[in-house]
C-alpha cells in the first residue's frame, strides 16, 4: 500500500464538513496557559453564537486538572465575547 491516503480530503465524508476550515482563538493567562479556546469557521465575528468554547483549569505546577466544554454542550452555537458566562 503506498502513497498518503489522504491527500484528498472530499473522500472522508460528509461528517467532516468545514473541519479543516476552522480558526482557532485562545485567551491565556499570565503563565501563558490557554483558559479559553474556541472555535469556529474562518473569519466568523466574535459576537456570532457560531463557536465551540472549552475552558481549561490549572494546577500550581501548570497541568491541565479540568477540561470543560460551554454549557455542557458540544455545539458551535456560543459566543466567543461572552465566553466566561458559559462555566
Amino acid at each position: 500500500m503506498g502513497g498518503n491516503r489522504f491527500t484528498d480530503f472530499s473522500a472522508v465524508g460528509p461528517q467532516f464538513d468545514g473541519l479543516f476550515d476552522r480558526e482557532l482563538r485562545a485567551e491565556n493567562d499570565a503563565n501563558g496557559n490557554a483558559i479559553y479556546v474556541g472555535y469556529a469557521k474562518g473569519g466568523s465575528a466574535t459576537t456570532d453564537a457560531v463557536w465551540l468554547i472549552k475552558k481549561f483549569t490549572y494546577d500550581v505546577n501548570d497541568a491541565v486538572t479540568r477540561t470543560q466544554i460551554a454549557n455542557n454542550n458540544l455545539s458551535f452555537n456560543f459566543v466567543w465575547d461572552d465566553r466566561a458566562m458559559y462555566f
